[in-house]
């Protein structure tokens, strides 16, 4: 059979996600608390069909709370900052399910399980549609082995595998596909030259807008595809403008395909053009391209190591002069740039750098480059299926390890994932890693006491006798408080460079938090003439009483011990000064006993 690698690492592909899909449950985790990204753009589908609240979205979101909280009703109106394309290529597996709600006894509100698995059943069918389109465009030029062992790189080395199986459904699974689409159409196009396909390309990208924004640049892949050139250029352009009328009506088109995206905008404000996105903007003169691209909370190549072979590859496609080196060459730079300007440029809510999933697309054909060569010989081809297994297996076990509770990307770093790779457990030095991003010392050998804090001065703000641990009294940390526990030079301490400082303090929670960023910290931070030059922490709340390590553990009522050590800097001197405290910026109060500052040395 012809073909038969890159179609049977297709199903092969298929038969995984499905089977990740039953492992993980994603559409039990979305029944219960469906919110985020995600329920943006789902959200306007029970709305418009069932509800038809799109101007407030207030019975939609009760019929959510209806599953989630039962008998809680929506409190206020909602207006919807997310764009309405994802949920126009849900909208056919959500009717379906529709249909079939009442005939499996399910509530048709938009929200009762059928629901959900057609929302997770759609990403993975729109994931698996643009891995087809690719193989099609890659067998053009490369092998049907190297064609299959991209599918395989694609979808189990980088993040589409979380998209599709742990975090549907965002858009970006959507986008893989209408970027590869784009590109078959694209191809198709050029090689052909019917003119009909400019309406196409229009349509395509235009639902790439409405899906997501800021990717107008989009249409920059169509127009520079093929162009080897300064003649192919002037080619280009000329027959463009040949062509003036299809390019028109592609263009018109393709501003057709905001048309929903703007009446939503006039019946839920009143005005037909508004910036949805509030508060949350760009900030162009400061991106934050290399922790985008390399950081531990997930960086794109972090998560998608696999993908430096891509990079690797531009250089022999620009030898084999391929037709897809100026589109990477023009549309890459600005894609990294504008993705990595966003406020939340690490994006938060998935694994790895999401916003780079779509731009795989393109990137597939480096990456066959790269592929082929370590094809050229058995022995490469061992390295090459070593690297694959390697990076998919990262890929799929730190989603696994998502699932245990104590691993997320988001709020990850280099150092957690180190000392966490490969295991299923950590220990209690692993779980503060997350937070201090600073190795812990193995063996550390006792020095000396510093110094101690019982809490028990009653003229010390936040002093209260209500709870304690030990005596009579602890510390309330309030919002926006910082209560010092131990201050010296690093003189006063008798320590030396090299040495490592342990804080250890006990706490206890009233009320729970909403989120990590909300937690209370411990300190240990080393200043000079009252500026920082060193400081580490943890946070407080999910260190108590947690034996697995959940990050999102955050019990009350109960007293817990948490430690951690952080080394003292070389450039530190005498006369600089060492100080322990905790910091409550957002969130209910925390109380805090018995801290206990001690020196330590390593073997």
């Amino acid at each position: 059979m012809k073909n038969y690698k890159s179609y049977l690492s297709l199903v092969v592909i298929c038969a995984i996600y499905v089977a990740s899909v039953c492992f993980y449950k994603p559409y039990e985790a979305m029944y219960h608390q469906y919110q985020g990204d995600a329920h943006g753009y789902y959200m306007y589908l029970p709305a418009f069909f069932i509800h038809h609240d799109l101007a407030d979205f207030h019975t939609t979101m009760t019929a959510k709370l209806n599953h989630c909280s039962p008998g809680q009703k929506a409190d206020r109106s909602y207006q919807n900052k997310y764009f309405i394309g994802t949920a126009i290529f849900q909208a056919p597996f959500f009717l379906a399910a529709h249909a079939l709600a009442g005939y499996v006894h399910q509530a048709r509100d938009g929200y009762s399980m059928i629901y959900m698995y057609a929302a997770v059943l759609s990403c993975m069918t729109y994931g698996l549609a643009g891995l087809f389109l690719l193989s099609i465009l890659l067998r053009r030029r490369f092998s049907d082995g190297v064609t299959a062992s991209v599918l395989i790189i694609l979808a189990l080395a980088t993040n589409l595998y979380y998209l599709i199986v742990a975090q549907p459904p965002f858009c970006h699974t959507y986008l893989f596909f209408l970027y590869a689409l784009l590109l078959w159409v694209t191809v198709r196009f050029w090689d052909t030259m019917h003119r009909y396909y400019l309406l196409y390309i229009g349509l395509i990208c235009g639902m790439i807008i409405l899906t997501r924004f800021n990717e107008v640049y989009v249409v920059l892949i169509p127009l520079l595809w093929g162009i080897r050139t300064r003649r192919d250029l002037s080619v280009r352009m000329n027959f463009l403008k040949t062509n003036i009328g299809y390019v028109l009506a592609a263009s018109g088109l393709m501003i057709l395909c905001l048309a929903p995206q703007v009446l939503y905008w006039k019946i839920s404000s009143g005005h037909y053009l508004i910036y949805s996105y509030g508060g949350e903007s760009f900030n162009f003169l400061h991106p934050r391209i290399w922790e985008g691209l390399t950081g531990g909370n997930n960086g794109w190549l972090a998560y998608c190591p696999i993908m430096i072979l891509a990079v690797i590859g531009i250089w022999s496609a620009a030898r084999d002069r391929h037709p897809a080196l100026i589109p990477i060459a023009v549309f890459i730079p600005i894609h990294v740039y504008v993705i990595y300007s966003w406020w939340c440029w690490f994006y938060m809510g998935s694994y790895g750098s999401r916003p780079m999933t779509e731009a795989h697309t393109l990137l597939c054909f480096p990456l066959a480059y790269s592929v082929e060569w370590l094809w050229a010989s058995w022995l490469r081809r061992l390295i090459v299926g070593a690297v694959i297994a390697f990076c998919s297996w990262l890929v799929m076990f730190q989603t696994y390890q998502g699932s245990l509770g104590f691993f997320n990307s988001e709020l990850s770093n280099w150092h957690f994932n180190i000392v966490s790779m490969g295991k299923t457990s950590i220990s209690d030095e692993d779980f503060v890693v997350l937070d201090t991003k600073e190795f812990q010392p193995s063996l550390p050998v006792f020095n000396k006491l510093l110094g101690q804090n019982d809490f028990e001065d009653t003229t010390m703000a936040g002093s209260d006798a209500s709870v304690f641990l030990s005596g009579r009294r602890s510390l309330c940390v309030r919002m926006d408080q910082t209560s010092i526990g131990y201050s010296a030079t690093l003189a006063q301490t008798g320590a030396k460079p090299g040495q490592w400082i342990k804080a250890t303090i006990s706490a206890l929670a009233k009320e729970p938090v909403n989120h990590t960023w909300h937690l209370s910290s411990l300190y240990i931070a080393c200043t000079r003439k009252g500026t920082y030059t060193k400081w580490r922490n943890i946070g407080i709340q999910n260190k108590i009483d947690n034996p697995t390590h959940q990050i999102w553990h955050y019990p009350i009522n109960k007293w817990g011990k948490m430690y951690f050590y952080s080394q003292i800097p070389d450039n530190m001197t005498p006369t600089d000064t060492i100080k322990v405290y905790v910091e409550h910026k957002n969130g209910p109060d925390v109380y805090v006993d018995d801290l206990k500052v001690e020196l330590y040395n390593t073997k």
